[in-house]
């Protein structure tokens, strides 16, 4: 009689296990990763969504401390987004941020920039146009998020 080989048996155990363990850990870290993402997409989101909230409050007006209009984690992880995020989030995220840069930027001369504020001295910036659209766009945006 031949003896059952225990010595194989246990390293393509050990193996399986092995990759299992790796794998499971790198899913896990993965999934933690977008979570973090979307979370800080979405924060990014409230901040820019209560600044233009302020302005529209107060006659178009924000002042100058709520400026620039941050989009960092948008720029950090643009590449990075059609992998963590469905279609129709990725689509209303890009469609916002575009507002958000429009709208966080000083009207260039010879009206090339739709959106955006003019400077007042001492005051901050007023906006020549109504807000709604954008806050309206930052809420549907942050529900995608959540």
């Amino acid at each position: 009689m031949s003896e059952f080989p225990w010595t194989s048996t246990f390293t393509i155990i050990g193996v399986i296990v092995g990759f299992s363990l790796s794998q499971g850990a790198d899913l896990i870290k993965n999934e933690r990763s977008k979570r973090t993402i979307k979370r800080a997409l979405r924060n990014e989101l409230l901040v820019v969504r209560d600044s233009l909230s302020i302005a529209l409050n107060n006659d178009s007006r924000l002042p100058r401390e709520r400026l620039p209009l941050i989009t960092e984690t948008y720029d950090t992880y643009k590449s990075k987004l059609p992998s963590i995020l469905n279609p129709s989030q990725l689509s209303v995220i890009q469609k916002v941020y575009l507002q958000i840069k429009q709208v966080g930027a000083p009207m260039s001369s010879g009206m090339t920039l739709m959106r955006g504020y003019i400077e007042i001295p001492s005051d901050g910036v007023i906006y020549q146009h109504d807000l709604n659209d954008e806050i309206k766009l930052l809420k549907q945006a942050i529900d995608e998020l959540n």
